[in-house]
């Protein structure tokens, strides 16, 4: 959910189920939900280009781990037209695990860009690919999919990948090659 005024600034919350995601040989741990709350503001530089400035705060709940997995990032975007947008992060406390083994937290930063090409009335094309690299390890990511929207709905759908070396940094389950999708109600 995300509230927005009229001036660009906006303030919003996502959640999503985890699992008990971590496998010792004594049973499975972790987390069972991510929530995320952000705020931001955009600016309006031109009629053709924006900027964005977010802050984000991750929170891992419902846990049977003695240890927060909790962490913060700041990012700022530019976008064109809202068709491709280059964002810029970082995070100065990001966890970081090796394979099922908690390392510690250190400086994590990430930078993507993304676009959206209108094909047909209200049908978009969307791809997006980055980079995240945190205590000089990285891995590369991306998305390609189908976006629709109809009045204040829209529905997107993608694939996902990631490079193996997000799969040892995180211990969420598989970390590419799947599909998802996301429905938007704006009001």
């Amino acid at each position: 959910m995300r509230v927005s005024t009229r001036d660009g600034t906006f303030l919003g919350i996502f959640a999503s189920t985890l699992g008990h995601t971590l496998q010792r040989s004594w049973g499975s741990f972790g987390w069972d939900y991510e929530l995320e709350t952000y705020l931001g503001h955009r600016f309006d530089v031109s009629p053709s280009w924006s900027t964005t400035l977010t802050a984000v705060n991750y929170s891992y709940l419902n846990g049977n781990v003695r240890m927060s997995n909790d962490y913060q990032e700041v990012s700022a975007a530019v976008s064109y037209l809202d068709l491709w947008t280059t964002t810029l992060a970082f995070s100065p406390n990001a966890v970081r695990f090796y394979g099922i083994y908690r390392l510690g937290r250190y400086a994590a930063y990430a930078t993507d860009t993304s676009l959206q090409l209108p094909l047909y009335r209200r049908l978009f094309f969307t791809a997006g690919a980055g980079y995240y690299t945190s205590d000089g390890t990285g891995y590369a990511y991306g998305n390609a999919g189908l976006g629709f929207e109809f009045k204040s709905l829209r529905v997107d759908g993608g694939f996902y990948f990631a490079e193996d070396g997000a799969q040892a940094q995180f211990p969420y389950g598989r970390a590419g090659g799947r599909f998802a999708g996301t429905v938007s109600w704006h009001f």
